[in-house]
């Protein structure tokens, strides 16, 4: 028999990022796959326990995976509410800012502008379910400040010490919406807190040297999300048709 790595050793070598795939190959003669990504985690869905991993606390940027957070944000927000409430809350309409049809402009010469969008233009106006189809199935930037300005003004601002955006008003909707989510995530518990392992500047995600996350972290709030479901309903979609949206005037 080999020898046996206790519980506590596991923790230390897990936040070390020196125990997981290699000692499992020696150990138990597997085969290795070919993954090429510098940082990843493996976990048990069901129990969240962690079963292969690389430098899996590594701060980097998550990019459109924060979206998983806007998401887990607005559908916590419904379920403090009773059942009928809710109802109304996800048929509840939204109207597209001129800031966030930025997300969603259109050239020429460049095509698409600011990364993946739900093509939303301002003034539109959309329910709180159609966005979060939105934001989750074409990933779209956009629909993720229509939401953050929708609803940001719910939650309490920051501390004035966490990186922002310099896109947004310090204490703004959209301000109070990102607090929210690391709030959220530290609520949900952080592979590291010092410095954080995840800290949000945007609902978005879209690149910003301060928008970080880690694999271990990935997973736990993934498995929050998936515990919900309407984010289940939504990302197991391979497409979503909304109709024709109104106007606002």
């Amino acid at each position: 028999m080999g020898s046996r790595r206790t519980g506590s050793d596991t923790a230390k070598a897990f936040h070390a990022g020196c125990f997981g795939l290699a000692e499992f190959v020696k150990r138990d003669s597997f085969r290795i796959p070919n993954i090429t990504c510098r940082s990843w985690c493996i976990a048990n869905a069901d129990s969240g326990e962690f079963l292969l991993w690389n430098r899996p606390t590594e701060r980097l940027q998550p990019a459109s995976i924060t979206k998983v957070v806007t998401a887990l944000v607005i559908i916590e927000l419904a379920e403090k509410m009773r059942e009928p409430a809710q109802v109304d809350f996800f048929r509840r309409k939204c109207t597209v800012s001129t800031l966030a049809a930025s997300f969603a402009s259109w050239t020429a010469e460049h095509g698409w502008n600011n990364g993946t969008n739900a093509r939303f233009k301002a003034g539109e106006v959309y329910t709180v379910k159609q966005l979060l189809y939105a934001l989750l199935l074409p990933s779209g930037n956009d629909a993720a400040v229509v939401l953050a300005e929708a609803f940001g003004s719910a939650f309490p601002p920051g501390p004035w010490r966490e990186v922002r955006d310099e896109m947004w008003e310090p204490g703004s909707a959209v301000d109070r919406f990102v607090a929210e989510m690391n709030r959220l995530v530290g609520r949900l518990g952080r592979a590291c807190e010092d410095p954080p392992s995840t800290v949000f500047v945007s609902p978005h995600g879209m690149n910003h040297d301060g928008n970080l996350s880690c694999a271990a972290d990935v997973i736990r709030y993934s498995r929050a999300a998936m515990r919900h479901k309407l984010f289940r309903r939504i990302v197991r979609s391979t497409s979503y048709r909304v109709p024709a949206c109104e106007g606002d005037g």
